[in-house]
């Protein structure tokens, strides 16, 4: 927190509580533009700021926070400080330490990503938490903490509108078991959090289009590689499924992606472009061997390979 001599300042000659909060942190003039066009200076006009300041400090101490941090998490949520922490972000924040035995250093993390979750009400985050751990986790808690920890904006769901429908609809294109539903969230649980119509869908019909799949094939790709349906068409999938094409032609290259789905989450300027005219230089062949080694080596094995 600011230093008491430099917060009575602010207090005496600020005409806001978004410009008191620029101040304290140094905030930007962008900053405080966007807030205001968010409307978010609404909820602070009628706080008394003694009580937000008393709020930032309960904050920063209840979480452990570094000045940097604190800035960051009030910086993207002012509203958070709205929130009363002895009815509202205590209970929550103690919920969450509770059904997940997370300890502070875990939880911050989180919050980092999205700070709207300590806002969740008590009830309402056990509420969610039951369901991932039932129908997503099947029971399995240490499935949950990891999906929680890594996608906490799954918190913030609607059950009935954006979980359950995803959930639903994903399987039955699939066509997989709870089973193998729960395996795929567990190494992707971002999937959950997309729209499947606009989010999900495409990139399904795009992989069986382009690569060629069954069904039986296309869930064999997404389960085992569910991060492929987190990739972008045009900056990603398109771009990558081209550079195969020229490396070994179509046929090869469409034979090699379906037995190497992951060879799309390579990055094709840092690595696949570099490497391949590394091989060009030194008059290597473009095969599917060379092309293997060029995705799948380290760098040190890699520079090995070429005598680097």
């Amino acid at each position: 927190m600011p230093k008491t001599e430099e917060v009575d300042l602010v207090l005496s000659s600020s005409s806001g509580n978004l410009l008191f909060l620029q101040e304290c942190f140094n905030f930007t003039e962008e900053w405080l533009a966007n807030k205001k066009k968010m409307k978010t200076h609404d909820c602070f006009d009628k706080m008394n700021r003694s009580v937000a300041l008393e709020r930032l400090d309960w904050l920063e101490k209840r979480l452990e926070l570094t000045q940097k941090d604190l800035a960051f998490i009030v910086g993207r949520r002012p509203k958070i400080l709205r929130s009363d922490p002895d009815t509202s972000l205590g209970p929550t924040i103690d919920a969450f330490m509770e059904q997940l035995a997370l300890n502070t250093t875990q939880l911050t993390k989180m919050v980092k990503k999205v700070p709207d979750i300590i806002q969740c009400s008590r009830g309402n985050l056990q509420h969610m938490l039951f369901w991932l751990r039932d129908r997503v986790c099947l029971n399995n808690t240490e499935t949950l903490v990891k999906i929680v920890q890594r996608t906490p904006v799954l918190l913030l769901l609607s059950i009935d509108n954006n979980l359950v429908p995803t959930l639903k609809l994903l399987q039955e294109r699939l066509n997989t078991s709870d089973t193998q539903l729960a395996r795929l969230y567990s190494k992707a649980p971002e999937i959950l959090a997309c729209n499947y119509t606009t989010g999900i869908e495409p990139k399904l019909n795009w992989l069986q289009e382009r690569l060629g799949l069954d069904n039986i094939q296309l869930a064999r790709i997404v389960t085992s590689q569910p991060q492929l349906i987190m990739n972008s068409i045009p900056r990603n999938l398109d771009p990558t499924l081209i550079f195969f094409k020229e490396c070994l032609g179509e046929e090869c290259a469409l034979a090699y992606l379906k037995k190497n789905p992951s060879s799309f989450g390579y990055s094709l300027e840092k690595r696949l472009k570099p490497r391949r005219e590394q091989l060009q230089k030194a008059g290597i062949q473009l095969d599917v061997s060379s092309v293997r080694r060029m995705c799948m080596y380290t760098e040190k094995k890699w520079n090995a390979s070429l005598g680097i």
